[in-house]
């Protein structure tokens, strides 16, 4: 059952697609696409940049989201994004509590109570072993807060 917070954290610097270089310039970061597409729709794929959180513009929201949620222990922070509408993760569960964080584009993630539209801000959790999909209805990126693993 996913738990839905409207308006938790909006960063001052705009993430844009922009700002997604800049992570590869200058950290040792590894990517992934994450894609049922046929050969030459590489683009509709959803993308994955996987621990960010050396990057000092994400320290403010990972305190934040330590403290609201009294994490203690390993986590890890991971940003998703998509250029195309309609592009989806699988529908899948993690193994690990996870908290979504919508930055840019609105996004739709599909659980066991329904669809939920994220705008924004917004953030959506997800305990160990819930079934969940993320589907940006605009282009879109959101980070991924992964802790109790």
């Amino acid at each position: 059952m996913s738990k839905i917070i409207k308006n938790y954290y909006k960063f001052e610097r705009p993430i844009t697609f922009n700002f997604i270089p800049e992570i590869l310039l200058n950290f040792n970061v590894t990517s992934y696409y994450k894609s049922d597409q046929r050969e030459g729709k590489i683009l509709n794929s959803v993308f994955q940049i996987k621990h960010i959180h050396s990057h000092p513009l994400f320290n403010e929201f990972v305190e934040k989201i330590k403290e609201d949620f009294l994490i203690k222990g390993p986590w890890d922070l991971d940003m998703f994004f998509a250029f195309a509408p309609g592009a989806s993760t699988a529908t899948h569960v993690d193994d690990y509590e996870v908290h979504i964080l919508s930055v840019l584009g609105q996004t739709c993630f599909r659980d066991i109570d329904g669809n939920h539209i994220l705008n924004p801000g917004d953030l959506i959790s997800f305990k160990r072993g819930e079934v969940h999909q993320g589907i940006g209805l605009d282009p879109r990126i959101s980070l991924s807060f992964g802790y109790g693993f």
